[in-house]
C-alpha cells in the first residue's frame, strides 16, 4: 500500500477491511492523525515507512506482529512514542527513527528482539530515552547510528555498551547527543 502526497487525507478508515499487505508507505499526509482503518491487518509485513504525518502514535497497527524488512519513521512532527507497535517481534533489517521533533521515547517497541542490519536514531530533538531497545540482540547488526539527539543520554544501555566494546569491526556512529 502506497499512500503518498495526499495533503487533504485526514483519515484512512476506509481501509478497515484490509487484512494483509506487503509494504506500507504513508508519506506526506500532513493531516493524518491516526491509523484507524488498519487495525485488521495481520503480519507478516515486509516493511513500514511513515513520513511527514501528524501521527502521535502507531495505534491501529497493533495486530502486526512480524515485520521482516524495515521500519522507517521519518519527519513526523507530533509523534511522541512508538505505541501501537508492541506486538512486533520480527527479525527485521532496518530500524530508523529520524527527525521526529516531539518523539520522547521509543516506548512501544519493547518486544522487538532482532535487527539484522542497521539501527538509525537521528535528529529527534525531544528524544530522552531509547530504553525500549535494550532487549534487542545487537549481535547481528552491522551499523549503529545514534546522532544529533540533544536530549538523549544512553550510556546505561547494556546491549549498546556491549556492541561498542565487543564488535569494534562494526560501524558505529554516536555523536552530538546529550553528555552522560
Amino acid at each position: 500500500i502506497n499512500l503518498s502526497n495526499l495533503p487533504l487525507i485526514k483519515d484512512i478508515t476506509e481501509l478497515e477491511n484490509l487484512t494483509h499487505f506487503g509494504n506500507l508507505a504513508i508519506v506526506n499526509l500532513p493531516l493524518l492523525e491516526n491509523l484507524h482503518g488498519l487495525q485488521n491487518v495481520k503480519g507478516p509485513v515486509s516493511g513500514i515507512t511513515i513520513k511527514k504525518t501528524r501521527l502521535s502514535s502507531f495505534q491501529g497497527l497493533n495486530s502486526i506482529n512480524n515485520i521482516s524488512h524495515h521500519i522507517h519513521i521519518v519527519d513526523n512532527d507530533v509523534l511522541k512514542n512508538a505505541s501501537g507497535l508492541e506486538s512486533v517481534t520480527g527479525n527485521m533489517h532496518f530500524l530508523d527513527f529520524v527527525d521526529n521533533d516531539l518523539l520522547e521515547s521509543l516506548e512501544g517497541i519493547e518486544s522487538l528482539k532482532t535487527i539484522k542490519g542497521r539501527i538509525l536514531i537521528e535528529g529527534n530533538q525531544s528524544l530522552k530515552s531509547i530504553n525500549s531497545i535494550q532487549g534487542v540482540h545487537l549481535d547481528s547488526i552491522n551499523t549503529l547510528s545514534i546522532l544529533k539527539n540533544p536530549e538523549l543520554s544512553f550510556c546505561s544501555l547494556e546491549n549498546i555498551c556491549e556492541f561498542l566494546t565487543l564488535k569494534p569491526s562494526n560501524l558505529s556512529y554516536i555523536s552530538n547527543n546529550k553528555e552522560g
